[in-house]
């Protein structure tokens, strides 16, 4: 998913931006990570969570958790295919 990118890449960058995703407020991850912060009219947090991969909730809270642990995932499986993602 490319919003995993995005959302991931104040921590991915050279000299982090910050220290935790939910700490970086120019991106929409915080909102994610807490369902009940009130979102913007322009933004659907009901898509990402239904394009999760096979073993995790279909919530918000997963998607914000599976942000912060998709390079484990991807690390961790050596058989995924180039910018995959793994089954889980």
């Amino acid at each position: 998913m490319v919003s995993i990118y995005i959302h991931r890449n104040p921590i991915e960058t050279l000299i982090p931006m910050v220290q935790e995703l939910v700490n970086y407020p120019y991106r929409s991850y915080p909102l994610y990570a807490d369902d009940t912060a009130s979102a913007p009219p322009y933004l659907d947090r009901s898509l990402l969570k239904e394009l999760l991969p096979h073993g995790f909730q279909k919530t918000n809270a997963e998607y914000a958790r599976y942000c912060l642990e998709y390079r484990a995932y991807v690390e961790e499986d050596r058989h995924a295919p180039d910018g995959g993602v793994p089954e889980m």
